[in-house]
């Protein structure tokens, strides 16, 4: 088995996760507290009661700007987490998974670095729509996007994560 991952962009990589997430929960997180502060407010008109009317209100004026803060935080926080961190984002990454090993090569503007790592040590893989998080500690991951597989296929690789790492690989979406 080889599977080779490629990212010329590991910033636009990791922007894209990141805004699926964020627009994940803010969708979930906004239509709670829609149907919270609507049914207060129905019912607080229907029954005449002030104190109903004004607590769905105030949560329809909550999750406004919940949402107007949500969307500020999509647009500003992936791309301040990649200024700051140069050394992670810049350049591009190429991972490379065989029968024993794999190895990742990263190289940007500031340096070149070259991992050769044993199945045993990952900590933890998540697979999510788009995106496969490959956690080689519980402070340490890398991401690849699943569209990147220029050798081999994605097929191949879930296949054979599974099977070396078994539980280890966690499912985090329907395919």
């Amino acid at each position: 088995m080889k599977v080779v991952f490629e990212s010329c962009d590991i910033a636009r990589d990791y922007r894209k996760a990141t805004n699926a997430r964020v627009k994940k929960t803010l969708i979930i997180f906004s239509a709670v507290f829609l149907l919270l502060g609507g049914a207060s407010l129905v019912a607080g008109i229907i029954k005449e009661n002030e104190s109903l009317i004004n607590l769905g209100a105030t949560l329809l004026i909550f999750i406004a700007v919940y949402i107007l803060l949500m969307l500020l935080l999509i647009k500003f926080a992936a791309k301040r987490q990649i200024k700051t961190n140069k050394m992670a984002f810049g350049g591009s990454m190429r991972a490379v998974f065989e029968d024993d090993v794999f190895y990742t090569f990263t190289e940007n503007e500031m340096c070149k670095d070259t991992t050769e790592s044993k199945y045993e040590g990952i900590y933890r893989v998540f697979e999510f729509k788009e995106v496969v998080t490959v956690m080689t500690s519980n402070m340490t991951a890398f991401m690849l996007n699943k569209n990147n597989v220029t050798e081999g296929s994605f097929d191949e690789f879930r296949d054979a994560m599974r099977q070396r790492i078994g539980v280890k690989y966690k499912l985090r979406t329907k395919i």
